[in-house]
C-alpha cells in the first residue's frame, strides 16, 4: 500500500474539489507527481483534523476521476496549502505533531516588516532590499525626507489590494494614489484624510519605491517559485515576469497584471539574460536559506523581485502560499506543472527520512 500524503486545503477549496468543479489549483498535476513519487494523495480539512483520533475524514480520488469522502488514518505528512491559520490553528497544529504528524509550510502567511527585519541581519541581503518602516506620521515623515516615491502596503495583505503610492512633485507638495484616485496634498498642511488613517490604524509598512526596469512602459516584477525538492534541497523552480497593467503600479494578475516569460520581459528591456538569471536566482535561493533558519516547516514560497535598470535585483517580499498558476498565465506549462511536483516529492523524502 502506498504511504499517504495529505494536502491541507480551505473549506472552499475542498468542497469545489468534491463537486470537480473549477479551481486555480490543478488538482490533476498532484495526483501525477504522488504517482511518479510513489503516495497517494488525500484533501483534508483542519477542522476534520482532530488531535487524539487515529482517523480524519478526506477526500480521496476513484478510479472513475471522482472524489469521495471517506475515513482513512491520519497521513504522517501534510502540505498546508490554506492561506492562514489562527494561534487556535497553532496550537492544533503543535498537538498533531507531537503525535507524529509532519507539516510543512504551517505557517502560510508572513509579516512583510518581519521578513524585511530578518532578511536585514544579512550582509548579503541588505543591499537587495528597499528601504522599509512600520507606517506611523512620523516614519512617514522621515521616509519622505529621504525618498521621491513611496508604497504604502498591508503588513499581511495578500493580491495586491490596499496598495498605495506617495510621489514627491515638489518640495513639500506630495500626490497620494491608492489605485482609483489621485490627491494632491502638502506635507506642512492638511494630510488627505486616507492617509492620516493609514498613520493610525495600524498593520501597514512603507517601503522606498526602486526606480525599476519598465517592460513596455509598464512596472514589472519577477516572481521565483523557489522550493525544496525530492533530495530535501531548496531550488528555483522557475522565474516568471508579472508586469501591471496601463497605468496602474501594482503587478498582481488579479489587479489587472499580465504574466510574461523571463526571456520576453528581458529582451524588452535590453538586459543580459543569461546574467540577470543568475542573479534572480542567486538571490531567491539565498533568501530561502536565510529564511528557513527562521521560520520552521518551510519548503515552498513565491518571491516577488525587481529589477533595477541595470538589472539588479531587489526583493520585495515573500509568499507562502504562491499562486502557480502566474506560469500558467505566461504560458510556461513545464514549469507550472513542476510546481506541483517539487512539493509532493519533498513530501516523498519527508517519508524516506521517517522510516
Amino acid at each position: 500500500m502506498k504511504d499517504k500524503v495529505g494536502i491541507l486545503v480551505s473549506e472552499v477549496l475542498y468542497s469545489r474539489i468534491k463537486r470537480k468543479a473549477f479551481t486555480h489549483e490543478n488538482i490533476a498535476f498532484y495526483e501525477q507527481a504522488g504517482d511518479q513519487y510513489g503516495v497517494s494523495l488525500c484533501y483534508l480539512r483542519l477542522a476534520d483534523l482532530i488531535p487524539g483520533h487515529k482517523f480524519v475524514k478526506a477526500l480521496v480520488p476513484t478510479e472513475k476521476d471522482n472524489y469521495i469522502q471517506i475515513k482513512i488514518e491520519k497521513p504522517r505528512v501534510i502540505h498546508n496549502r490554506m492561506l492562514g491559520t489562527t494561534g487556535m490553528d497553532k496550537r492544533k497544529f503543535t498537538l498533531l505533531k507531537k503525535e507524529g504528524v509532519s507539516f510543512f509550510n504551517e505557517i502560510t502567511r508572513y509579516s512583510k516588516l518581519d521578513i524585511y527585519n530578518k532578511l536585514i541581519s544579512d550582509a548579503k541581503l541588505a543591499k537587495h532590499q528597499p528601504d522599509t518602516m512600520p507606517v506611523t506620521k512620523e516614519n512617514l515623515q522621515v521616509m519622505m525626507k529621504k525618498h521621491k516615491q513611496l508604497i504604502i502596503k498591508p503588513d499581511l495583505g495578500t493580491l495586491g489590494s490596499g496598495v498605495s503610492k506617495l510621489t514627491r512633485e515638489s518640495e513639500r507638495t506630495w500626490t497620494l494614489d491608492d489605485g482609483r484616485s489621485r490627491q494632491a496634498f502638502s506635507i506642512k498642511a492638511v494630510w488627505p484624510k486616507k492617509l492620516e488613517d493609514l498613520c493610525t490604524v495600524g498593520g501597514y509598512i512603507v517601503q522606498e519605491k526602486i526606480p525599476l526596469a519598465a517592460f513596455y512602459g509598464s512596472a514589472f516584477d519577477i516572481r521565483a517559485a523557489v522550493q525544496k525538492d525530492i533530495n530535501g534541497e531548496w531550488q528555483v523552480t522557475g522565474l516568471v515576469g508579472k508586469a501591471a497593467g496601463k497605468g496602474k503600479f501594482v503587478t498582481n494578475v488579479a489587479r489587472g497584471g499580465r504574466c510574461y516569460s523571463l526571456e520576453m520581459i528581458l529582451e524588452d528591456c535590453d538586459l543580459d539574460k543569461e546574467k540577470v538569471k543568475l542573479s534572480l536566482e542567486e538571490l531567491a535561493l539565498h533568501v530561502a536559506h536565510v529564511l528557513d533558519h527562521h521560520i520552521p516547516s518551510l519548503a515552498d514560497i513565491g518571491l516577488d523581485i525587481g529589477l533595477t535598470s541595470e538589472g539588479f535585483p531587489m526583493f520585495i517580499e515573500c509568499n507562502g502560499r504562491d499562486q502557480r498558476y502566474s506560469f500558467k498565465e505566461a504560458g510556461l506549462l513545464e514549469v507550472w506543472k513542476m510546481t506541483y511536483f517539487h512539493p509532493i516529492g519533498y513530501a516523498r523524502w519527508l517519508l524516506n527520512q521517517s522510516e
